[in-house]
C-alpha cells in the first residue's frame, strides 16, 4: 500500500510469479474500485475523517466544474466541497484547506 502500483525492481525479483500476478490483479482491483467511487484511497496513508472539506481559495480558478456542479472559486472566497473534487488543488497550493474546530 505505501509503495503504490510500482513495486521497486529488488521487490519485483524476490516475488514469486503467483505473488507478481496477485499483486498486479490487486492494483487493478483498487484501480478500478477507486475510478467507481471516485476516491482516491491511496492518496494518503490514514483515510480522511470526512468527505466533505472547507477550503479558502488562495488564487483566482474561476469555474471550475464538480461532480455536484459548476463552482466559482474566487480568491478569497471559502466554500465546502468533496475532498476528491478538491484535493488536487489544494496540492497544487489554489485552495488550502481549513481547519474544522469540533464544538464539545
Amino acid at each position: 500500500w505505501e509503495l503504490g502500483p510500482v513495486l521497486p525492481a529488488d521487490m519485483r525479483a524476490n516475488m514469486g510469479r503467483r505473488e507478481a500476478e496477485f499483486h498486479t490483479g490487486y492494483d487493478n482491483l483498487l484501480t478500478d474500485y477507486m475510478a467507481q467511487v471516485g476516491v482516491d484511497i491511496t492518496s494518503d496513508l490514514s483515510p480522511p475523517k470526512e468527505l466533505m472539506v472547507e477550503v479558502r481559495v488562495l488564487e483566482d480558478v474561476g469555474e471550475v466544474m464538480m461532480e455536484s456542479g459548476s463552482v466559482n472559486l474566487a480568491k478569497g472566497t471559502q466554500h465546502s466541497l468533496k475532498r476528491a473534487d478538491v484535493e488536487h488543488l489544494v496540492r497544487q497550493g489554489y485552495l488550502e484547506e481549513l481547519e474544522r474546530h469540533e464544538s464539545c
